[in-house]
């Protein structure tokens, strides 16, 4: 998704972070497609590639894990140093698991080249 001016301080990628926990948390894989796209897709269409690797993760954390859908998840927000282009910013969601130890980790990437970009980096299961 193309970010207009004024959209890359903390507080608005943080919305971006809640926004993608919270479409996860819904299971509205093709809205979360089509606003943030996913990095590592590959061949797989962009919705379908979600799925499968947060059902994946979700695996890996047991065959009974769950995403919570009452804590709020934590979101994080790093600046890289301005000669790392072209990664400008990356959003780090944290959405606790019920019926596993460990979480679901969503990383978003904000890419600046001649526009910034903010896109879906990847979903993988973090134990603890």
């Amino acid at each position: 998704m193309e970010l207009l001016d004024g959209q890359c301080d903390e507080a608005t990628l943080s919305a971006f972070g809640a926004e993608v926990s919270e479409l996860i948390k819904l299971g509205q894989y093709q809205d979360l497609a089509d606003r943030f796209g996913y990095a590592v897709a590959f061949e797989r269409k962009e919705v379908e590639a979600v799925e499968e690797d947060i059902k994946r993760s979700l695996l890996e954390a047991g065959e009974m894990a769950t995403i919570s859908k009452s804590v709020v998840p934590s979101i994080r927000v790093f600046y890289y140093k301005p000669d790392a282009k072209p990664f400008y910013a990356a959003v780090e969601c944290t959405l606790p698991l019920e019926n596993a130890a460990g979480e679901l980790l969503v990383s978003l990437m904000v890419f600046a080249t001649d526009r910034k970009r903010i896109v879906l980096e990847d979903v993988v299961y973090q134990g603890l």
